[in-house]
């Protein structure tokens, strides 16, 4: 196949950031054969942890900045493997088999087949109603990676040939202030390329060529058109790196629908602070593997889409099943999201719809001339190009025609249908739809209608799993169905844009003596369900009442989520709840086997149990001189000496007088044993996602380690990924936050860090 549409090697290893354990694979076919990446990575077994941790670190603003976060009092603790993780491998695309000349679906003809409305007759005369159908005044983001120098060439001579408009070319400037100015509704469809830095900003620099996502690129943005023709489309091309936060940039563009067709093996290290703009359609491919489950269509703020064949259609009816190797499954990591409560699943599943994914579907690439200034050799087997194609543009190469298969096109295809729904919303004077999934399985609950506005696909197979066979209703191969396009903009347009239930925090105070019950203070436009994540042990809250209940309370500090959800739109709200329990008997203090090395500076905070919640005061004894405890319990020693030490360390209660002493074991050596932290301080800035690799660790002499983090603040989460511990924060508050890492490995050795993260 030629160079200019056969897919090459995605961008291989890790991001600088962590947070990006493969690189994407595009979902797109060439007709007959695979036409895609993929990548196949070995990695540690490592559990998906997230929680809010806390303890005694400070929180300190400026001037700047006034205001910080809750800090929570629960400690996280993650698992790490200490053994080392297995390199990706990329497996280079295969040479495809010539497609058929015939039989290769030309917009038009999908159009009548999915029961879209009609095009125009003439394009220069389009009324606002008809406007609207075609995805007037909206814009659609198309994220690729790399760049396509002829992208929009391509994209014109695509709707030349099949009569669709062609789109005005519009600069967009790195000085542009975003978000962007809404399109127009009047001026028809416009076409933009912006370019993504590796830091979410907008860059004057295009991303480095590759033939294989050209292609990719080229599949997107006309199938895009196809379905929404007088729609803007804005172009987003990707460095190959960095993926979390060049996407960043996405999520403050402006309100859209952004379509992304491309992929990587979901795992614990999935970025989760990106998709965050409520006014932002999110779409992803579920990919073209069979029973596999991709990064990001399984985030449950992205529309999952996978793909069907149609052999046949008429004007009301189509022959459609599942296609073999659609992609599509449950979640290992990724919980039910609400919108899904009472399909009976265990964790979130992809995908959501469905359209043709199958069956082959026409696009064109110009190739892109040598250096040498001569155009590239012709296909040795080419499709033929359709009837209506125009000539090449004077000084232009050939144009090469494919029929392509693959969730790839099916992705831009709902974009476009989402794109007209919200401009039919608009000409109602109604928001844009949004997170869209809430609405699309409220249809299950009205069957009629389902019945109507999308088309239950029952047949069909990926696989030989328990769930790789189409059934009636959902399923993990189509998603709710394929869509029946003008009843379903109907229902699109006219669905109003749903209120989420608001739950407000809370913070209350118990004793450990006495049964703890309060109620979360909400409000909503119905009866609502109400769920518990993160809670202590013991406690529960009551379905339907929003009563918590804890009859044992346990001394602490707890930070935990309270969620309530609207079971007839699913759509949900929390809030971070705050329990203080004071206790009563003595504190406690924990033993531990330490390492230094001579003349480095150690320093170590006691792990403290203070179950009164008084202050605590701090002696040592027995200690070599210039070791010291300071008032809250960091023991530490400046010059350490060589030699091995047990200082015997006191924690007394300063109202009860009540004390707990233990001994800590200390070594200091030349030569470094137990796990070793290299902590990294993390700047970042308020309201912007964070993620960040707070620190690693080395140990030669274990297997295993496990990790405290106290001292963070409501919201963060943690999760380890390989030897490294990830932070994410979706919404940074001000202020400098000192978390406190402690490891303690298999060997039952610890050791400590400190890493500050400043926000501003």
């Amino acid at each position: 196949m030629r160079s200019d549409i056969q897919g090459s090697p995605a961008p291989g290893g890790r991001s600088t950031d962590a947070a990006l354990a493969h690189a994407p694979t595009r979902h797109v076919r060439r007709a007959g054969l695979r036409h895609a990446t993929s990548l196949v990575a070995g990695l540690c077994a490592l559990a998906a942890l997230s929680a809010c941790g806390g303890g005694s670190s400070s929180t300190s603003t400026t001037a700047a900045c006034q205001s910080g976060a809750t800090l929570s009092g629960t400690t996280v603790n993650l698992s790490m493997s200490l053994s080392s993780a297995t390199l990706l491998h990329i497996v280079p695309a295969a040479t495809a088999a010539s497609s058929p000349a015939t039989g290769i679906y030309t917009p038009l003809e999908i159009r009548q087949a999915y029961q879209a409305p009609p095009l125009a007759a003439q394009w220069s005369q389009v009324g606002s109603a008809q406007a609207a159908t075609l995805g007037a005044g909206q814009t659609i983001y198309i994220v690729d990676y790399f760049d396509n120098p002829t992208a929009a060439e391509e994209l014109n001579y695509f709707s030349q040939t099949f009569g669709l408009p062609t789109c005005t070319l519009a600069s967009i400037p790195t000085t542009a202030t975003l978000p962007l100015a809404a399109a127009s509704a009047s001026e028809g469809c416009t076409f933009s390329t912006v370019y993504a830095s590796s830091t979410g900003t907008l860059s004057a620099t295009a991303p480095g060529y590759d033939a294989g996502w050209a292609g990719e690129t080229a599949t997107d943005l006309e199938w895009a058109h196809a379905l929404a023709p007088l729609a803007r489309i804005i172009l987003v091309e990707l460095p190959g790196s960095n993926t979390a936060a060049a996407l960043s940039l996405v999520d403050i563009l402006g309100p859209g629908i952004v379509s992304m067709s491309w992929g990587q093996d979901e795992s614990v290290d999935m970025p989760d602070g990106v998709f965050q703009d409520a006014q932002m359609s999110y779409l992803a491919a579920s990919g073209d593997n069979g029973p596999h489950i991709s990064w990001p269509a399984v985030m449950p703020q992205v529309l999952a889409v996978g793909g069907t064949v149609v052999p046949s259609y008429t004007a009301t009816s189509r022959d459609e099943s599942a296609w073999s190797t659609t992609g599509g499954g449950l979640s290992l990591y990724i919980t039910v999201p609400p919108y899904q409560l009472g399909l009976g699943l265990p964790m979130r599943a992809e995908p959501d719809v469905s359209i043709t994914g199958g069956s082959a579907q026409y696009i064109v690439k110009f190739p892109v001339v040598a250096s040498s200034g001569v155009c590239p050799a012709a296909p040795t087997n080419p499709t033929a190009a359709p009837a209506t194609a125009p000539s090449a543009p004077s000084g232009w190469c050939q144009p090469v025609w494919a029929g392509i298969e693959g969730t790839s096109i099916s992705t831009p295809m709902w974009a476009g249908i989402l794109a007209a729904a919200d401009a039919e919303r608009a000409q109602l004077g109604l928001g844009v739809l949004g997170e869209v999934q809430p609405t699309l399985y409220g249809l299950l609950k009205q069957p009629a209608l389902y019945a109507q506005v999308l088309s239950d696909i029952t047949t069909g197979s990926n696989g030989t799993c328990s769930l790789c066979s189409a059934t009636i209703g959902y399923d993990t191969l189509t998603g709710l169905g394929t869509p029946n396009i003008t009843p379903l903009l109907s229902y699109l347009s006219t669905s109003p844009v749903q209120v989420p239930p608001i739950v407000t925090s809370l913070s209350v105070s118990g004793s450990s003596s006495q049964a703890l019950s309060f109620g979360v203070p909400f409000t909503a436009v119905q009866p609502v369900q109400w769920s518990l994540s993160g809670g202590p042990s013991g406690m529960s809250i009551g379905r339907t009442t929003g009563e918590v209940s804890w009859p044992q309370p346990t001394a602490g500090t707890y930070s935990f989520t309270a969620t309530a959800t609207d079971p007839l739109t699913q759509l949900s709200g929390s809030a971070t709840i705050t329990v203080r329990v004071i206790g009563s008997g003595p504190p406690s203090i924990a033993g531990v086997t330490l390492s230094a090395q001579p003349g480095q500076p150690f320093s170590y905070a006691l792990q403290v149990g203070n179950p009164q919640l008084d202050p605590l005061s701090f002696n040592i004894a027995s200690a070599p001189a210039g070791m010291s405890v300071d008032a809250a319990g960091v023991l530490s020693w400046a010059s350490p000496v060589a030699g091995s030490y047990a200082p015997t360390v006191t924690a007394t209660d300063s109202t009860t007088s009540q004390s707990a002493s233990a001994i800590v074991h200390l070594s200091v050596a030349a030569t470094t044993t137990g796990p070793l932290f290299t902590g990294t301080p993390t700047s970042a800035t308020a309201g912007t996602a964070l993620s960040a690799v707070l620190a690693t660790l080395a140990d030669a002499s274990a297997t295993q380690a496990q990790i405290a983090i106290t001292g963070a603040a409501t919201g963060m989460s943690f999760r380890v990924s390989g030897q490294s511990v990830l932070l994410s924060w979706p919404s940074p508050q001000c202020g400098s936050y000192t978390l406190t890492l402690t490891a303690t490995d298999s060997a039952g050795l610890s050791s400590q860090t400190q890493v500050v993260l400043s926000v501003s």
